[in-house]
């Protein structure tokens, strides 16, 4: 009987950016819950424009950023650092990426 190895996944890459910026076109309902005068709580239903989601590969977590200037607040408006996650300090960038998702909304 001949070994197989067999891999359930594929094998990741080396080099990954430390995060992903998405441009999110879509509207979103956000639920607002406040106090009326009375002490009860109340619900209204709010439209938001969908912003941003920030990805982060390496960690496998992700976030929504309301605006531009939140997402420069936070700063994810400039260039994406690329980690090598093979090596023993993946936190040290290895080279950098341009951040094309802010640099396209400037003109807008």
């Amino acid at each position: 009987m001949s070994e197989f190895t067999h891999q359930a996944a594929p094998i990741s890459a080396k080099h990954v950016p430390a995060f992903i910026v998405k441009k999110d076109d879509n509207e979103r309902t956000h639920t607002h819950r406040f106090l009326d005068k009375n002490g009860s709580i109340q619900s209204k239903e709010v439209k938001m424009p969908g912003g941003f989601i920030v990805a982060f590969p390496v960690k496998g977590h992700s976030i929504r950023v309301k605006d531009e200037a939140e997402l420069k607040r936070l700063g994810f408006d400039k260039i994406i650092p690329l980690l090598d996650v093979k090596s023993d300090d993946a936190d040290e960038p290895v080279s950098y990426l341009p951040n094309s998702v802010t640099s396209s909304t400037k003109g807008a």
